[in-house]
Parts: structure tokens; C-alpha cells; sequence
């Protein structure tokens, strides 16, 4: 059940943002063909009611041809050998506006990208890729340069990526990002595959009936989300081939509890994602705090609210006073009050809100690939050992892969950190992330097609 807006917080919500320009769509009357009528642009209105996963709008943005995805991966030589294959086919990179639900159940207009295999032949199956988590509310994975290993991976190996951007992100008409709901991400990836399957079918482009879900970091926690909510809810819809969730925060509630309890002092990448977690979950659900400075310091307590996601990154927000460098202790993002009462009070709000959105107590229909390091400093590879251990116990057998333990990737994870240490979000969100894509595609995926 999705959870109710409350109204008595309406006093605090930033205005709705104003909705993103709508894309002319690539072939004529295809509005009509799947449901038509209005337009992400028509105004500050609330979006017209539709269908979920009506294909609103849609532009090409880019075409990559053979040439360069091979290019890509000369540049790029510890990745050649992950991805296996010289480029097969072309890339055609499709941004997608579609119909969707926040998690109120309000009517949300969200954006996704589509990458289309070209010049060479289908059926082809098809990878919904869920991304990690990102500050930049400008974030959209249609985008040329956004997730560039999408194209020498699967598009140019011929497969049909889809990648939602998530509500809150690229032009979407909900004016903040349900970060690590679990309902709200699934739905939001759904709705995607369905704009997609419509754009597909409206140019000629041929499917296979198979479907594989991955996804990293936050989209770890969205790709498990979405097969539950696929399995339980849409099964004459939606055949799951296989998934590969990936260095995802699964036992939210333990991760967040030993975060704080662990807590080293200075760091800024787990300051901006607690801002986005608790206002996102206070905004969702309306029971966090009654006011910010029940759970953060002044002056923080005066900015976190609608910072996030934003324009800056981490380094700009710290430069320009609007977060701080810890969670805890004087100066830190948290009251010692509320951080006390976290840790030791299983009926925290927060606690309650995480535990719903766990990604574990459920029991998968297929055997499920759970990829990760253990040497990864974002995401505690426990999440993966937790989740395994729960599906094992509900009779589900599932693959668990470690990439630091995996020969097989010795060579590529050396190649990134020779010149030195790499950056806490490098390296889980781009040296884990490749691999785990690389073996989703190599050793799941392409024996599955």
C-alpha cells in the first residue's frame, strides 16, 4: 500500500517544481496510440491523470555507432576485456517522459533512457538497469554521457537497456525524490519498462520474451523491489529471466544502525545521504520529526529540507556551510538525542519507516545473482550475506558473487587502483559496479538470451 501525503505538513513543502520541457515524439500520433492528451509543459497544473506507463513524450538524443562503442572500450582497456565482445550492433539513445505514481498515489510525469541495439537483428532481450544514487537532480541516464558503459555492455552486445531516472530527477513532475522507498522505486521502474515497450513497438523494434533486472547501489535495493513487485502484482505481465541486484542496502534498517553506531568522524558522502534518506522518508511518510531540529542541528536544521536532491555535490554543499563533514558530535548533522533514541529505540519512526522498506523478507520466484565486494567501504557487504541467508532460508537458491574474492577480475580492479587509492564512490560506484555488470552480462544474461 503506498503511504498517504499528510496534510498537516504541507506548510513546510517547497513549491512543486515546474515541470520539464516535453520532447517532440519520434513518430506522429503516437500520444493517441497510448493514451494521449496533455503535456508535461501545459502548465504548473498537477499532470493529467494517465494510465501508468503511458509513453508521454519522446526524443533521440544520440545514435553511437560500432566504431564508437569500440572506441569507448580502447580508451577504456581494463574494461575491454568485462565486456568480452567487440560492439555487435549500433546504439540508438532514446529519452522517454511517462506516466507514473508517486508514492502517495499521486498522478508523477518521470523520465527514463532507452538504448536501442541498431543495424543488426533482434529479437532483443531486454535489461531494466536501475542507477545508483546521485545528488544532481539534472541526472538523466539519457544523456550521451551518463552511464556510458550501458552502450559497450548490453546495447552494443545487442540487448534493450532501459534505465529510469527516478522521481525527483531529470524533469520529473514530483518535486523531491522518494530515496530508498521501495514501493515508490518499483513502481517508478515498472511504469519505465511499460513507456518502453510502447516506444518499441511503435517503431518496429522487435523484444524477445526475455527480461533481466540489474541494478547497483540504491539500484540494487530498486531491481529487488521491482522483481517482488512484479511477482507479486503484474505475473501475467511481467516474466522475470533473472536478476542481478548489486552492492544494494537490503537490511536498511541494521545498515543505518551501524553506520551511526560504527561512525568515524568526517564523512561527507554519508552526511549528503542521511539528508536525502530522512527528508525523503519524512516527506513520504510524514512521521519523522514534526520539526527538522528534532533530528538535526542548528544550523543545519535550517537547510537540509529541499537541499537535496539538488545542483551541488558534496564538496559544493560543505564549501558553501549548507551540511557539514559529519553525522554526529558537535557540529555534526544529528542531535545526540535523536541519534541515542535511533540506536536503542527498536520503535524509532525512522526504524519503523526503513524496516518496511527492507528488501529481504520476501521470497523470489527465480534465483537471483547477489553481486558485490567485500572490500566495499560504501555498502557493507553484509547486506548481500544477510539477504542470501533469508532467501535460503525461504528455500530460494541464490548465487552470491564476491569480485574481490573472483580471479576474474583481478586484473580490471588492479588496473583502477594502481595509480592509487580510489575515492569511497569510486570505487563502489564505478570498479564494483562494472564488474557485477560485467559478470550480470557474461555469466547470467548471455547464458540465459
Amino acid at each position: 500500500m503506498q503511504p498517504a501525503q499528510p496534510a498537516h505538513r504541507n506548510n513546510r513543502r517547497r513549491a512543486a517544481a515546474a515541470p520539464g520541457t516535453v520532447l517532440a515524439l519520434s513518430i506522429a500520433g503516437l500520444l493517441a496510440a497510448c493514451g494521449g492528451g496533455g503535456s508535461a509543459s501545459e502548465g504548473a497544473s498537477a499532470p493529467t491523470l494517465r494510465p501508468r506507463g503511458t509513453l508521454i513524450a519522446a526524443t533521440v538524443t544520440s545514435d553511437v555507432s560500432t566504431a564508437e562503442s569500440d572506441a569507448y572500450l580502447r580508451n577504456n582497456a581494463d574494461e575491454r576485456e568485462l565486456v568480452g565482445a567487440p560492439a555487435q550492433c549500433g546504439t540508438r539513445v532514446v529519452r522517454l517522459v511517462y506516466a507514473t505514481r508517486g508514492p502517495a498515489g499521486e498522478m508523477v510525469e518521470d523520465t527514463a533512457g532507452l538504448r536501442v541495439p541498431t543495424n543488426c537483428a533482434g529479437p532483443f532481450p531486454v535489461v531494466l538497469w536501475n542507477h545508483g544514487t546521485t545528488l544532481q537532480e539534472n541526472f538523466d541516464s539519457s544523456s550521451p554521457a551518463v552511464m556510458a558503459q550501458a552502450i559497450p555492455y548490453l546495447s552494443s552486445q545487442g540487448y534493450v537497456t532501459v534505465t529510469p531516472n527516478y522521481s525527483g530527477y531529470a524533469g520529473s513532475s514530483l518535486d523531491y525524490h522518494p530515496y530508498q522507498v521501495a514501493e515508490s522505486g518499483a513502481v517508478t521502474a515498472i511504469d519505465a519498462l511499460r513507456a518502453a515497450r510502447n516506444w518499441l513497438a511503435a517503431n518496429g523494434v522487435t523484444a524477445s520474451s526475455k527480461l533481466f533486472l540489474f541494478g547497483s547501489s540504491q539500484g540494487g535495493g530498486v531491481t529487488m523491489a521491482t522483481q517482488r513487485a512484479m511477482e507479486r502484482d503484474h505475473g501475467s505481465e511481467f516474466v522475470v529471466t533473472a536478476s542481478v541486484p548489486t552492492s544494494g542496502a537490503y537490511d536498511l534498517e541494521d545498515s543505518i544502525v551501524q553506520q551511526l553506531i560504527d561512525d568515524n568522524g568526517d564523512d561527507p558522502p554519508a552526511v549528503s545521504k542521511t539528508i536525502l534518506l530522512t527528508t525523503a522518508y519524512d516527506r513520504a511518510y510524514g512521521d519523522i520529526y514534526s520539526q527538522p531540529t528534532e533530528v538535526f542541528q542548528l544550523p543545519w536544521a535550517n537547510t537540509v529540507e529541499g537541499l537535496l536532491p539538488g545542483t551541488r555535490d558534496v564538496n559544493a554543499l560543505v564549501g558553501a556551510t549548507l551540511m557539514p563533514t559529519s553525522l554526529q558530535g558537535p557540529g555534526g548533522l544529528l542531535t545526540d538525542a535523536w541519534v541515542a533514541d535511533f540506536v536503542s529505540n527498536p520503535s524509532n519512526s525512522m526504524r519503523v519507516r526503513l524496516r518496511q522498506n527492507e528488501t529481504i523478507a520476501w521470497t523470489p520466484k527465480i534465483p537471483m545473482t547477489l553481486c558485490g565486494s567485500s572490500l566495499d567501504p560504501a555498502v557493507a557487504f553484509q547486506n548481500t550475506l544477510t539477504a542470501a541467508a533469508s532467501f535460503r532460508g525461504r528455500g530460494v537458491s541464490t548465487t552470491v558473487v564476491d569480485v574481490e574474492a573472483d580471479p576474474e577480475y583481478a586484473g580490471f580492479i588492479d588496473g583502477r587502483t594502481g595509480d592509487g587509492p580510489l575515492t569511497e564512490s569510486s570505487y563502489h560506484g564505478e570498479v564494483v559496479q562494472s564488474a557485477c555488470l560485467s559478470y550480470a552480462k557474461r555469466h547470467v544474461f548471455d547464458v540465459l538470451r
